[in-house]
């Protein structure tokens, strides 16, 4: 089932090459886990009033059937990106690491598959008819 790809922009242009940008990383996302079935791109621009570089953010939210991921760009010490690309990488390193973690958790609830029991095939009875000779 394809994902459905979600793009909402504030204070970001729409183009053609964000919207590419967010197709090849959703791809990436499916390759990581093909149950994804949902993945919103949020990209956020914030112009600063004293005339410096704008900064940019990127808010992740991916749906799988057992769990929701949510992820952003932010920096440590919460500040944007100054350029888009570095801002979804961050965004997509984010969420992958949180599939990898959500992967490793399924794997390790898994119930113990029990070794196979070997049952013994039923006996034939081989009745012989004592006749006259």
């Amino acid at each position: 089932m394809p994902t459905v790809l979600i793009l909402t922009f504030r204070g970001v242009a729409r183009s053609s090459a964000i919207d590419c940008l967010a197709r090849d990383f959703n791809e990436r996302l499916q390759r990581c886990d093909h149950r994804i079935h949902r993945c919103h791109f949020t990209f956020e621009c914030n112009s600063p009033v004293d005339g410096s570089a704008a900064l940019f953010g990127v808010k992740m939210h991916v749906s799988l059937p057992t769990a929701q991921i949510h992820a952003d760009s932010a920096l440590s010490c919460g500040m944007g990106h100054g350029d888009i690309l570095e801002a979804v990488r961050s965004a997509y390193a984010n969420v992958k690491r949180q599939l990898e973690g959500l992967q490793r958790e399924q794997v390790d609830q898994r119930p113990a598959t029990p070794s196979p029991v070997r049952v013994p095939a039923p006996s034939r009875s081989i009745r012989v008819s004592q006749g006259s000779r």
